[in-house]
């Protein structure tokens, strides 16, 4: 069984075509209407921090994608890793058109990989890698970055190296999105509690909070929700699947900040920080945090500009 980059099953419900009976994702938040005004611009450029991308596969436009081999290297590949990247790349960029979301294909993306499989088939990485990987992003001109890799248990604290990271991140205004976790439980990470970041929580398709998922302070007070359940995307070498996990939720988020980003290409990094963090539709609880409504975010933000 695949298990998700936040450490708990991503539960692989098999390798398929989205089934039958399951609302439409997109739909549920407000990101198909957004798509049909943009495929993304390839100015704005997404840095996915993850497992290694199977760039040959047929969904991809290959064009798009570059690998960052600067800084740290890459852990080896491995199958879990391989798989959990590409899936997550396949929301983002698959070609419009495929089974997987492929919310922002016109845009950049960097494939950044930072985690291999542990003796447990896990994927996660130490403060330090990411850490690094996240300084990669930034210097190479991401102005997005989607982090979906667990910490070590070891690194769950944070460290100097991170902080430092996300710190330059926000001051060279690079909007970070990182995934709550999958561990069902009331808390947090170095990651979801840093101040910059915007934390993202899964739904389910009506819309009530998945219950694997993470919450905590800093996820209700600066993040959002994001359909996490039974979403399907592209799988290593040339196939699709289906996965849940909040690692499937957080580029729901990534590819709706491309897009506004894309349509309102003048807006600052702060205004788009808030229109998507005040539009979620429903309440913003202590630990639980409003879903995204990407239609909403671009009225806001598009009235905002001059």
């Amino acid at each position: 069984m695949a298990r998700d980059a936040r450490g708990r099953h991503a539960r692989r419900v098999g390798i398929a075509a989205k089934p039958s009976g399951v609302a439409n994702p997109l739909g549920q938040v407000g990101l198909d209407r957004l798509m049909a005004l943009t495929s993304g611009r390839p100015e704005i450029v997404v840095g996915l921090i993850d497992g290694p991308i199977a760039i040959d596969h047929p969904g991809f436009d290959g064009g798009r994608i570059r690998l960052i081999t600067a800084g740290a290297a890459p852990p080896a590949a491995s199958p879990t890793a391989a798989s959990h990247g590409t899936f997550v790349a396949g929301v983002l960029a698959a070609r419009r058109g495929e089974t997987a979301p492929a919310i922002c294909p016109g845009c950049s993306l960097l494939s950044r990989p930072v985690f291999a499989d542990d003796a447990k088939g896990d994927v996660r990485a130490t403060p330090g890698a990411l850490a690094a990987a996240i300084e990669d992003c930034v210097e190479a001109g991401a102005k997005i970055l989607n982090v979906s890799a667990a910490l070590t248990p070891a690194a769950a604290a944070g460290s100097a190296a991170l902080t430092s990271a996300l710190d330059r991140a926000a001051r060279r205004g690079t909007l970070v999105v990182v995934a709550a976790g999958n561990d069902g439980i009331v808390g947090g990470s170095a990651l979801t509690r840093h101040p910059w970041v915007v934390p993202v929580a899964a739904c389910t398709t009506a819309g009530t909070p998945s219950a694997y998922s993470s919450f905590g302070l800093g996820i209700g007070r600066r993040g959002l929700s994001a359909p996490g359940d039974r979403i399907t995307s592209l799988a290593p070498p040339d196939g699709v699947t289906t996965w849940s996990g909040t690692s499937v939720a957080t580029p729901f988020v990534t590819g709706a900040a491309a897009l506004l980003w894309s349509a309102v290409p003048g807006a600052g990094v702060d205004a788009l920080r808030h229109a998507l963090l005040t539009t979620g539709q429903g309440p913003r609880t202590t630990v639980v945090p409003p879903r995204l409504d990407a239609w909403a975010a671009y009225a806001v933000l598009r009235g905002a500009q001059p």
